[in-house]
């Protein structure tokens, strides 16, 4: 199995994004995300401080997470899981996924570099994208395609 761990603040959306649209996601984002999935078959994993609006078994709790879901059953994607960290050590929440969901390949789609994914050896997996220029971008998704085939 493939996974794309996946933030969505500066991923799915972006500065500039935020400042000429009401919506929080981006649709031309959403679909860069869905390119990745159909070329890799990959699936979802929240590490996002969104999970905040979610509940334990990836249902919506409030309007953000109804919104969430919403945008991302429009494109055909759903969450397979979500990360059991707080949002500050990412690379713990990613590691500790990982021992318990053995996968072939697996993608970091984030606009942080956290400070533990030099600790659990995650920086290789890393497509870093950027809050303040767009988000994922044509090049991430290249860049997220070929990190997920390669075995």
């Amino acid at each position: 199995m493939r996974f794309i761990f996946l933030d969505v603040d500066g991923v799915l959306n972006s500065e500039k994004f935020l400042k000429e649209y009401v919506e929080e996601i981006s649709s031309e984002n959403l679909e860069r995300l869905v390119k990745i999935v159909e070329a890799t078959d990959a699936k979802i994993v929240l590490t996002s401080s969104w999970k905040i609006y979610l509940n334990l078994d990836l249902t919506p709790h409030n309007d953000f997470g109804e919104y969430l879901i919403m945008k991302l059953d429009s494109a055909d994607l759903s969450i397979y899981a979500m990360t059991d960290d707080d949002g500050s050590n990412r690379g713990e929440g990613i590691s500790n996924f990982l021992i318990d969901n053995p996968c072939e390949a697996f993608v970091i789609l984030d606009d942080e570099n956290f400070e533990d994914f030099k600790e659990y050896d995650l920086e290789s997996h890393l497509v870093q994208t950027s809050f303040e220029d767009g988000g994922l971008q044509d090049e991430h998704v290249e860049k997220a395609i070929q990190k997920l085939l390669e075995t």
